[in-house]
């Protein structure tokens, strides 16, 4: 079990090099994530590196198939990973040319618009843990999409996936 000290050290590697894999992404991902989106993968970086896991390298085409479920959620004021607008996690992969031979996508919604909320709320669901922490995803795409309203709710969405070795790479 690592001691507050040593969790604490490896939240600071992680975040250093999310922000250095975050900085050389390049206009086709870093450019394009909003400071929540950004903050939402460094997290989850952070809370894999605290338990030993790989990185995960951000994709712009599993961030763009995120971008779309959660505005679609946003605009319908639903979570459900089936939608009429945007079908199946798989359906949205495929008609966005992601290639794969492992994924995953895990959602969410809460009223604060902090990452760290909602990555605390999937550590705290088996279900979502397990996909969130799972060492068969190489790569993930993140998104979150604000419903203006009374109460101001925020849709998260992390695709998670691992490439064919016919995948045209657009991970940085």
């Amino acid at each position: 079990m690592m001691t507050g000290s040593q969790r604490n050290r490896c939240f600071l590697i992680a975040g250093i090099i999310g922000i250095l894999m975050l900085s050389m992404a390049g206009p086709g991902i870093a450019a394009d994530l909003t400071e929540a989106e950004k903050e939402l993968a460094l997290i989850i970086n952070s809370e894999r590196a605290a338990r030993n896991l790989p990185l995960l390298r951000l994709h712009d085409r599993l961030s763009h198939v995120a971008w779309l479920h959660s505005t679609d959620m946003a605009e319908r004021d639903t979570l459900t990973h089936d939608s009429p607008g945007g079908g199946t996690a798989r359906e949205r992969l495929e008609n966005n040319g992601y290639e794969w031979t492992a994924y995953g996508e895990i959602i969410g919604r809460e009223h604060s618009g902090s990452a760290r909320d909602m990555v605390n709320i999937w550590l705290k669901s088996p279900p979502h843990a397990t996909i969130m922490l799972s060492p068969d995803y190489a790569e993930f795409g993140v998104a979150a999409a604000h419903k203006r309203g009374w109460f101001g709710t925020w849709y998260w969405t992390v695709v998670f996936g691992s490439p064919t070795s016919r995948q045209s790479p657009h991970s940085r």
